[in-house]
């Protein structure tokens, strides 16, 4: 009994302190429009003004659509020289493995540069 009380303590007090993490930092969020159809969205920290985080905003926007096109194409270079047609399944499946591990390290650096560089987080993209 005496544990469970001393870890619903601890959760309550994690809890508590994530909130004030999140709600401490002056952020806004941010959506844009793409040219495929999606929005874009980032939580940006605020800056002086209104329109020096704006512009921040679509500084970090820009940048990150055009660091998520060269992957894609880094990506869709690397699929094309592994599915080649006289191959085995077999002999494809680690290759498509490695490379799909690869890609999503490439994009988890990607996200750190937006947030070292632009002070923004991406929060994700859906159909506008």
């Amino acid at each position: 009994m005496q544990k469970k009380m001393l870890f619903g303590a601890g959760a309550l007090v994690s809890v508590v302190w994530l909130l004030w993490c999140v709600l401490a930092t002056d952020t806004e969020v941010f959506t844009f429009p793409t040219d495929t159809g999606l929005n874009v969205t980032y939580r940006c920290e605020t800056l002086g003004s209104a329109e020096a985080t704006l512009a921040n905003a679509k500084a970090a926007n820009l940048s990150f659509l055009s660091v998520l096109a060269e992957l894609a194409q880094m990506q869709a270079t690397e699929m094309q020289a592994i599915m080649q047609p006289a191959r085995e399944s077999a002999a494809i499946i680690p290759e498509l493995e490695q490379a799909v591990a690869d890609g999503k390290g490439r994009l988890d650096a990607a996200m750190q540069e937006l947030q070292e560089s632009f002070g923004c987080k991406y929060l994700g993209s859906a159909k506008s």
